[in-house]
């Protein structure tokens, strides 16, 4: 095996996008000598990506993964490509193993400012992890990838990384899925890349985001909240553009993002660094708002959900 890419995000890096695109393209992608495992994309274009291609469970064991690993390069060797082309955000969690796991493999990671994952990080965590707690800045951590990636460089060495900045100033043809394919397979044609990257997984309006808060705390069914997250993806209702920091926290959050970037960059260099920086510098923030609706606005976003989900009505307003 020649190439072996591994791409690893990080969340909120336009993941979703990117492998919505090499799916959709895996055909395209097989006639340029690129494997890209195929996997289920939902209605809202989004998956976990390449995840279980690699390892099957969350407590896989080592000789289930070498097998996976055999079965990968055979399937690539079987469509007679040269590179095999891997994408999962779980996969920074997993870096060392992997790098183990394919000592010749590359990384390929986006590199965005923390203060834009603080809220939309919550956001997702409303969205996808039941999170039923008021916006607070003391996930900063948790949320700030840029740590965790700093680790990973300096644990398997920076010359197996690509880090790229996740700054539109900065993309090939000013979108994500050019820039990618670009960096790393520059005998693309433009025309076979060139479609602007579709918006997918996109936050929620404040309104669609409190009522998902409130199903959070009323619902336990992990099946039942994945089943309405999918329906409220597609309501565009409310206000889309807010901020639950205070412009003196903002203000505090981009000198530390600044701060994070440039210790990342001097471990490993992070292509277009000054556009990223520029972005944070320049970038003005989204209306303050106070995290609260009223009950007109929930009702609304309720009954445009029951309307595709009719028997949640009753369940969560039974007798």
């Amino acid at each position: 095996m020649k190439n072996v890419i591994i791409h690893f995000g990080p969340p909120k890096t336009g993941t979703s996008a990117l492998q919505h695109w090499l799916v959709k393209n895996h055909e395209l992608l097989l006639q340029n000598g690129i494997f890209y495992p195929v996997h289920d994309v939902d209605r809202n274009g989004i998956s976990s990506g390449n995840d279980t291609s690699i390892f099957p469970s969350r407590d896989a064991q080592p000789e289930e993964v070498r097998l996976q690993k055999q079965k990968l390069l055979k399937e690539c060797r079987q469509h007679r490509c040269s590179t095999l082309l891997l994408s999962s955000e779980s996969f920074l969690r997993r870096l060392p193993r992997l790098a183990k796991l394919f000592p010749t493999a590359r990384f390929i990671g986006y590199v965005r400012a923390p203060i834009d994952l603080l809220e939309s990080g919550y956001n997702q965590g409303v969205k996808r992890s039941g999170e039923t707690r008021l916006f607070s800045l003391e996930k900063r951590e948790q949320i700030n990838h840029l740590h965790k990636v700093t680790e990973a460089v300096s644990a398997i060495g920076r010359e197996r990384f690509i880090l790229r900045a996740y700054a539109s100033s900065a993309f090939t043809n000013g979108d994500i899925v050019c820039d990618f394919i670009h960096s790393l397979f520059p005998s693309f044609s433009v025309k076979d890349v060139s479609v602007a990257a579709q918006q997918i997984n996109l936050s929620y309006t404040l309104e669609v985001l409190e009522t998902m808060r409130w199903l959070n705390s009323v619902i336990s069914s992990n099946l039942t909240l994945t089943n309405i997250d999918r329906v409220l993806q597609h309501i565009d209702y409310g206000q889309r553009h807010y901020s639950f920091l205070t412009p003196q926290e903002y203000e505090v959050q981009r000198q530390l993002s600044l701060t994070d970037i440039d210790a990342l960059n001097k471990v490993c260099p992070i292509s277009d660094v000054n556009e990223l920086t520029d972005e944070v510098l320049h970038k003005k923030q989204k209306p303050y708002v106070q995290q609260k609706i009223s009950s007109e606005a929930k009702t609304t976003v309720l009954n445009k959900l029951f309307a595709e989900l009719p028997n949640l009505k009753e369940r969560l307003f039974k007798p």
